[in-house]
């Protein structure tokens, strides 16, 4: 039925990240939306959008 299988990586949100998140405006939630999409999809994004934090833990963004 498919003809493309897609491998989509998991997104780790931090519980406080959330909290902050639900106050954003709509257009900026649909921005990051479609930001984390593409980094679930394997894209690497550049400065300024992600940047590494190595001191938060190895690989987060």
């Amino acid at each position: 039925m498919y003809d493309i299988l897609v491998s989509v990586k998991a997104i780790r949100i931090h519980r406080k990240v959330t909290k902050e998140l639900e106050a954003l405006e709509a257009s900026l939630k649909q921005k990051l939306a479609e930001l984390l999409a593409l980094r679930a999809e394997g894209e690497n994004l550049g400065m300024p959008v992600s940047r590494p934090m190595p001191v938060v833990e190895h690989g987060v963004r």
